[in-house]
């Protein structure tokens, strides 16, 4: 068998040779490793020692730069070979923020991004980052840019190195935590030895054994015992014997665990006069143990003082608080006795007021019904009729702002029918306009609802006053009424063509008499009509306001809440009841009432249509008569002598047979807020005065189910206007004639003038006697006087 080859010599040599360069390069890397350790001794603060380490780093190993990132307090700081040292909110290098996450050491060769240097990175250069734990904890990372050692071994001895650097380090951060802690804390004590000791009130803490740990200098002031010298002192010594023992009930609670809060007067020393104190006793309890308690002590003198003076002015007040009581008492009994009276003479005013119109009208319209009455006599009729409800409408105004100014006008929603409503106040408002030749244009918005929940009365009486406002101070020209719905309700707006409103004026013609200018030249109304609609206006939720150019009209509008409804609305009956309905029994109906006229003119009234009647002109004798006779239907007056209606409904009610009959109140009232009484007394149904006719069958046919005969009303002649009239068909002698009697309010000479024109000229006399019925003379003498021109 033949030897084994063997390396040659020279191979041999060769391979000890490198062996020996091998083991001097590791200990001369070792050597350098051991150097850097033996110069990382701890320099006095970290960030001398953290730069001395870099430096060395760099001048033992080379490259271009080496930073760190360490961790004190969970604050991030940076430092660098470069001299950059810095609090930072991230670790924003790549490669170290990298090391930080895998905590392990990361090498790259060749670093373009890491060189500082220019031209380029020397081949051979590495780049390091090595992770510094101390244990399970991460301390930082700590990376070397661009080395330029030969010989990549000499990263197999510097973990050695950074784990000695991690370790002082740590030793450090751990050495600048604390001395920062108690650095802080001396400076707390500090600064809270500065306020207790500022503060006038005592403060201190004993152990349970009363011996004195600390107290504030407000010891010195009360006392008269420094704090450092009272520090091991035993309270009864401090506060002496006679407070100790006044104290010593509140200590031993606060000893047992107790907090206690008390009062007392303390003598400080020097001879000073008494304090008063409100003392705390508040117990150091350590795992359910009473360690000692604190002592707080404020003086409440100034309180105490200031409580003085307080009872003495409660005193004072207390007793003027009762002489205003009884004054405010007696002017409450005034004043109530002053709405009492106001009420009464508004409840009297009404009923002394509207009681004979009541008669004055119904017999009016009973004589309208008269054939016998001969036609020039219908005029009359016609003209009493006129001036009595123009005589009522003034009288409601001013009742209406009574009520107003006592605070007793509400508002009574109900369903009605919006359209109809309009309709009826467009065919009242039409005779006015036509009358004076204005066009009258009433504009219903498509989206407009038929039936809607509100206050219909109210509504109507404000459209009236403002579309008749409109008329009587508009001489050419239009009138219009806009309705449409906005957001919120619905919206109603009285334009005109007349004369218009000064800013001035503007505000003031809502308030009660005032009338503009106009207003007085015109000699007509009361100047409560805008006073009394702002104020429906606002009672319905809405505002009523104007907007006017002198000599271009004026605009009043308002909107008030009105939600659609579904209600059913009745529909009214056409024409003057003239009889019961064929095969319909007459019915019984009782007539209390104590106004001879009233009662006369109600009996005239049933009567005419066949029915049974009989009065009693007192509530006693009504409940007598309906005792013995059991009448189907009571027409019960509210105010009548020996008992009222109200006792009267009461008496009936509780009789045999009272449950059954119908009772309907007749009032004076303007009131109608009077109803909730009227209906609690055992009513079924109210009518104020003066009775209209209309209003009295239907309330009796609705609840008596009763049928009638109506007389059938002849259609409305087609109003006449300047275009119709022709009066140039007249003589000019009768011209000059009606010009001459219209100058002179002459109405009999008028009518005389009327009549001859009848046979030759019937439209032109009908037209100028529809003038001469409204005494609108002016009206004549313009339309002569255009003729003529």
């Amino acid at each position: 068998m033949p030897p084994p080859e063997t390396a040659s010599p020279a191979a041999e040599i060769e391979r000890l040779q490198g062996r020996v360069r091998r083991l001097a390069e590791e200990k001369s890397y070792l050597q350098l490793t051991l150097r850097l350790i033996e110069q990382l001794n701890p320099l006095p603060g970290i960030e001398d020692m953290v730069a001395t380490m870099l430096c060395n780093i760099v001048e033992t190993i080379g490259g271009t730069n080496i930073k760190l990132w360490y961790w004190i307090d969970d604050q991030l700081h940076y430092a660098d070979f470069l001299g950059g040292n810095k609090i930072v909110a991230s670790i924003d290098d790549p490669m170290a923020a990298e090391v930080a996450q895998k905590r392990r050491f990361i090498e790259r060769q060749g670093d373009v991004e890491d060189s500082l240097l220019r031209g380029g990175v020397i081949p051979g250069s590495w780049t390091w980052a090595f992770p510094l734990p101390v244990g399970q904890e991460l301390l930082g990372v700590i990376k070397l840019e661009n080395v330029h050692i030969i010989g990549a071994s000499l990263r197999n001895y510097l973990p050695l190195f950074f784990s000695h650097a991690a370790l002082i380090l740590s030793n450090e951060i751990r050495n600048f935590s604390r001395l920062a802690a108690e650095t802080k804390l001396r400076q707390r004590e500090r600064d809270l030895r500065a306020i207790m000791d500022n503060l006038p009130s005592i403060i201190s803490y004993w152990d349970r054994n009363l011996r004195n740990r600390f107290g504030n200098r407000a010891y010195v002031a009360w006392y008269g015992i420094e704090p450092e010298t009272m520090v091991g002192m035993y309270l009864r010594e401090v506060i002496g014997e006679e407070s100790f023992q006044l104290n010593l009930p509140y200590i031993e609670a606060a000893l047992r665990g107790e907090t206690q809060v008390f009062e007392r007067a303390i003598s400080p020393s020097g001879g000073k006069p008494a304090r008063h104190a409100l003392i705390n006793y508040i117990p150091d309890i350590r795992d359910g143990v009473v360690d000692g308690i604190y002592v707080l002590v404020s003086d409440i003198t100034p309180v105490k003082q200031a409580e003085a003076e307080l009872d003495k002015y409660r005193l004072h007040l207390e007793e003027l608080v009762t002489e205003r009581t009884v004054q405010l008492e007696q002017a409450k009994l005034t004043a109530e006795a002053a709405n009492r009276m106001k009420s009464v003479f508004l409840a009297n005013m009404s009923h002394e007021l509207r009681t004979p119109l009541n008669a004055i009208l119904g017999f009016a319209q009973i004589m309208e019904r008269d054939a016998r009455i001969p036609a020039d006599e219908h005029r009359n009729l016609e003209t009493i009729n006129r001036s009595g409800k123009h005589l009522l409408s003034i009288i409601n105004d001013v009742l209406e702002i009574s009520r107003i100014e006592a605070g007793r006008t509400v508002v009574h929603s109900e369903a009605f029918d919006l359209q109809a409503t309009l309709a009826a106040i467009e065919e009242m408002m039409r005779l006015r306009a036509d009358s004076k030749h204005l066009a009258l244009r009433v504009v219903r918005h498509a989206d407009l609802p038929r039936t809607v929940l509100g206050d219909a009365h109210h509504l109507r009486q404000v459209l009236i006053n403002l579309l008749g406002n409109a008329v009587k101070y508009t001489d050419t020209g239009e009138v219009s009424l806009a309705v449409r719905p906005v957001e919120g309700g619905i919206r109603f707006e009285v334009a005109d063509t007349g004369p218009g409103i000064a800013a001035a004026d503007q505000e003031t013609i809502f308030q009660a008499f005032y009338q503009t200018e106009h207003g007085v030249a015109k000699g007509e109304g009361t100047g409560l009509g805008l006073t009394i609609s702002r104020e429906f206006v606002h009672l319905m939720g809405g505002e009523l306001s104007v907007a006017s150019i002198p000599g271009k009209g004026s605009v009043f509008g308002f909107t008030v809440p009105l939600p659609p409804t579904f209600f059913a609305i009745a529909e009214s009956s056409h024409g003057r009841v003239v009889g019961l309905a064929d095969g319909q029994l007459p019915p019984r109906i009782l007539v209390a009432e104590d106004h001879p006229d009233s009662s006369e003119l109600i009996v005239c009234l049933l009567d005419g249509i066949g029915c049974e009647v009989r009065v009693a002109e007192n509530g006693r004798r009504a409940v007598e008569i309906f005792t013995a006779w059991h009448p189907d239907f009571i027409w019960m007056d509210m105010r009548m002598p020996v008992m009222d209606g109200y006792a009267a409904t009461k008496a009936i009610r509780a009789l045999p047979g009272g449950d059954k009959v119908k009772i309907v109140a007749l009032t004076a009232s303007a009131f109608r807020e009077d109803r909730a009484a009227i209906l609690a007394a055992g009513c079924d149904e109210l009518i104020s005065k003066p009775v209209e006719e209309d209003r009295l069958f239907a309330v009796m046919g609705e609840l008596l189910k009763l049928g009638f005969r109506h007389e059938k009303e002849a259609a409305l002649p087609m109003p006449v206007t300047d275009a119709t009239l022709g009066l140039s068909a007249l003589p000019e002698s009768l011209r000059a004639a009606l010009l001459a009697a219209a100058d002179s309010y002459d109405a009999p000479s008028l009518r005389g003038l009327i009549e001859r024109m009848k046979p030759d000229h019937p439209q032109e006399a009908a037209a100028i006697d529809e003038l001469v019925y409204g005494y609108r003379f002016d009206e004549v003498a313009g339309l002569c006087r255009r003729q003529a021109a």
